[in-house]
């Protein structure tokens, strides 16, 4: 028995290399350069997810009023005093009651809310959109309210990013931080803007003027609010409170 525990010792105790100084940094900094170069392609992989999620939520919001519109045979448009009785709308004649279509991921204006699972409390009765808390809550969309039912369907924007300012571009506190925003038309289509300045033509814009084969930066003339017609559409906002 002695004899065999003899023979096992040399094995426990056979030396083990351990890792030198410089081996150990040498390892932390391919880590670390590892971590550079992936970290950026996971973070604009992440951004554009969340962009493609804002999209697709925001081709609802187009669709549900499309289906507003024509709701009876007979064209008719949206007109409200607030943007969220205008979703209040849509969520009671159209079933689209789920809030979350209306938040951006990462808008600064959601800080510190709560933000609402539902549009209405009751989707039988539109003035529960104040009992939800979706009424006071950091929409991430202006709306066109009364936009005009002849509209053209292809140029005509009914919905998009909060903060859009007259010069075409978005301001610093808008959903994403000024670096642009979507715009939701009235077929239903929805895209991506940077800027409304046309890169083409730097004295126009890339909307169409209501009425008219012109281009704009002005979401006012696009809607038709400046076109001199009766009852022109007016725009519905959640203004972020100032710092």
């Amino acid at each position: 028995m002695i004899m065999a525990m003899s023979s096992i010792h040399p094995l426990r105790s056979k030396h083990r290399r351990a890792f030198s100084l410089v081996e150990l940094l040498t390892v932390i900094a391919i880590i670390a350069l590892l971590t550079a170069i992936i970290y950026p392609t996971v973070t604009k992989s992440m951004a554009s997810a969340r962009r493609d999620k804002a999209s697709s939520n925001l081709r609802q919001i187009c669709l549900a009023y499309l289906s507003y519109m024509q709701e009876g045979g007979k064209l008719k448009t949206l007109r409200t005093n607030n943007y969220g009785e205008w979703a209040a709308q849509l969520a009671r004649y159209t079933g689209l009651n789920d809030a979350a279509v209306y938040f951006v991921d990462d808008d600064p204006a959601q800080e510190g809310f709560i933000l609402p699972q539902t549009v209405l409390t009751n989707p039988n009765d539109a003035s529960s959109v104040q009992t939800s808390g979706f009424a006071s809550a950091p929409i991430a969309y202006a709306f066109a309210s009364g936009t005009y039912t002849q509209s053209p369907p292809s140029t005509t924007p009914i919905v998009w990013t909060r903060g859009l300012q007259p010069d075409g571009t978005w301001s610093a506190n808008s959903p994403y931080k000024g670096q642009g925003g979507f715009i939701g038309f009235l077929d239903g289509h929805v895209e991506w803007f940077n800027s409304l300045d046309n890169p083409e033509n730097p004295s126009e814009g890339v909307l169409t003027a209501y009425g008219t084969n012109q281009r704009t930066k002005s979401i006012l003339e696009a809607i038709g609010a400046q076109s001199g017609k009766p009852n022109p559409p007016n725009i519905l906002e959640y203004t972020p409170p100032s710092a």
